[in-house]
């Protein structure tokens, strides 16, 4: 004998939700859309402008620390008992 139960109509119609009247999803634009594509670049060109200078800005610091390009280069720095500034690996010393 079997435990489960089964529904005695054989409609299943009369189990289901009405159905939908409208539309089930709405059209959506892909991303940047509306903006033409030499905007876009422009926009990433001005992108790309600020982190090289930010990269440049924090090389010339690294440099200041080291002593010069050769010290930077060669991975030295003037020993004068303090750490680097800009050594991101000591946390704000």
């Amino acid at each position: 004998m079997s435990t489960t139960r089964q529904r005695k109509t054989g409609q299943t119609e009369d189990h289901l939700p009405p159905k939908r009247e409208g539309q089930v999803t709405r059209d959506v634009k892909p991303p940047l859309a509306n903006m033409s594509f030499s905007t876009f670049i422009y926009c990433l060109a001005g992108v790309g402008m600020l982190w090289l200078a930010l990269s440049a800005y924090r090389v010339a610091q690294l440099k200041a620390d080291a002593g010069g390009w050769f010290n930077l280069a060669m991975g030295k720095r003037p020993d004068t008992g303090e750490p680097m500034k800009g050594n991101p690996n000591l946390g704000g010393v």
